[in-house]
């Protein structure tokens, strides 16, 4: 069980970077004067949803008893990704 926890875990930021690089190539694509909207608009969809993801992710380690907080070199990729869009 707790292998199939690292998977999902790991399939799931998996997925938020790709979301996370997709969100900035848009913004790069987007013409300049919507850059700061768009900007503003993906980063607190991606917010709800890694938050989201999180959320699931303790509630499914939890399950197994397995207490570890989620890596943090995801969330230190996502910040980064932020300070320098």
């Amino acid at each position: 069980m707790k292998d199939a926890i690292n998977e999902i875990t790991e399939a799931l930021d998996q997925q938020m970077e790709l979301n996370f690089f997709m969100a900035r190539k848009l913004i790069e694509l987007s013409p300049p004067d919507e850059r700061k909207h768009l900007k503003k608009e993906l980063h607190s969809r991606l917010s709800t949803l890694r938050e989201r993801t999180t959320k699931a992710t303790l509630a499914l380690e939890s399950l197994v008893g397995d207490h570890h907080p989620p890596r943090p070199s995801v969330r230190q990729r996502i910040k980064k990704w932020f300070s320098h869009s």
